[in-house]
Order: C-alpha cells, then structure tokens, then sequence
C-alpha cells in the first residue's frame, strides 16, 4: 500500500493519526489561533496540487473532534480547495480555523468557497485569490 504521496502521510491517515504540528512561533500565536495537536490537521509546504486536495478531502472524515484544518502553500488551485473545503463544510462540526494560503485560487473560487463556510470570518478564514 501507498504510505506516502508527495509529502501526505497516507499510511498515518488511514491509521488514523494527524500530522504532527509543529509549535508555533510567538508571531503566528498573534496571527491565528491555537489548537491541540489532535485538534488540527497540518500539512506545509509540500506542493500537492489538486490530486493530494483529493486525498485530503477523503481522509477528513476520519478525524472526529478537528477544529483546524492548515494546507498553506499545497498548489492546491480552486479545484483543490473547493475540494478539501467541500469536505470540511460537510464535517460534523463546523471546522473554527481554515488555512488554504498560497495556494494559487481564483477569486471566483474563494467567493464560492466563503459560501461553503460562512460561519468563518476573514481571521478564521485564510484565503489568498491568484495575484492576491
């Protein structure tokens, strides 16, 4: 079986255990909030595109009690995120922080994506549209 696929631990999800967070520096604490490390799903930096947005979006329901979900630069674009914040939105509990920055996502898509979670507010919902 497939235990890893462009940084996302596949064989720790389907065991059912998060990526380990990582503490966050007194600048972040300022910028977001903080969650228990069972709390939040985190994965930075890998550059997974749309096809790990996939993969995301289908192990989410795994992981009851999540109240973050932090993807910041995946090059998910909007097919990606719409994806994993399809996915979210449908989450037995509204998720309080959602982090999908740098991922190259059309202004059209963050509309339709504020939609999909408006119980988020700009702090609580961090999304950047392509040139922004």
């Amino acid at each position: 079986l497939l235990s890893i696929f462009s940084g996302i631990p596949i064989g720790q999800l389907r065991a059912g255990i998060l990526p380990k967070v990582p503490a966050l520096s007194e600048r972040d604490k300022r910028r977001r909030p903080e969650f228990a490390t069972n709390e939040e799903f985190y994965l930075n930096g890998h550059g997974f595109g749309p096809p790990g947005g996939h993969i995301i979006a289908a192990f989410l329901p795994r992981f009851s009690g999540l109240r973050a979900l932090c993807l910041p630069y995946q090059a998910l674009g909007s097919e990606g995120a719409e994806l994993v914040t399809s996915a979210a939105a449908m989450y037995p509990s509204p998720l309080e922080f959602v982090m999908l920055s740098r991922n190259d996502v059309s202004s059209d898509a963050v509309q339709r994506i504020r939609k999909v979670l408006p119980h988020l507010d700009g702090y609580h919902l961090r999304l950047n549209s392509v040139g922004g």
